[in-house]
């Protein structure tokens, strides 16, 4: 032995639960986080903002932080009562936390009891459906040049984010690719 072992990264490593419950969820939530089939995906990507109510757990989405933008999956778990009968809400984010409008493939549980280890089963298949859906670019050429160009969910259509000249977007892709 060298002497000094190295400890593996753990997801949510700096997370401070507030409460057993949280806790329970937490280290659900890390055990299924552990076995998550996710090309480029690390724990390092993953983190929580434990300042707010609910306990919102984060993961960074690793195609579209490749592709330069700043995006995560995020869900928040409630404890009970604190938002009515929400427990659970899910959702890609990009700015502000669980901010977006909700569609079809975000996450909502409401009006159910459960053990927070319920949740965490929950938020964990969610978590890695999302980082796995797949994703195309959509690019506009003004000759070679890139002029514009979108990433979106190619099962939805749904438009994550975009570059360049939304004008030129009006038209049909020259270029579309698959970016997993």
């Amino acid at each position: 032995m060298n002497g000094a072992s190295q400890s593996a990264p753990r997801w949510f490593s700096e997370a401070r639960p507030r409460t057993e419950d949280e806790e329970r969820f937490l280290t659900r939530l890390r055990e299924r986080a552990s076995a998550w089939q996710v090309p480029g995906l690390s724990p390092d990507a993953s983190y929580c903002d434990d300042g707010l109510v609910p306990l919102v757990a984060m993961v960074d989405h690793p195609i579209l932080v490749s592709e330069g933008y700043q995006a995560s999956v995020q869900v928040g778990y409630w404890p009970i009562g604190s938002k009515g009968l929400v427990r659970l809400e899910g959702e890609l984010g990009f700015d502000l936390l669980l901010d977006g409008p909700l569609d079809d493939y975000d996450l909502l549980i409401q009006g159910v009891w459960g053990e927070p280890e319920f949740f965490a089963d929950a938020a964990a298949t969610w978590i890695q459906q999302e980082l796995r859906r797949p994703l195309e670019r959509l690019e506009w050429l003004d000759g070679q040049r890139v002029a514009a160009s979108r990433i979106r969910l190619a099962d939805s259509g749904q438009k994550l984010v975009r570059r360049g000249s939304w004008l030129r977007t009006r038209r049909a892709p020259d270029r579309t690719s698959r970016l997993n």
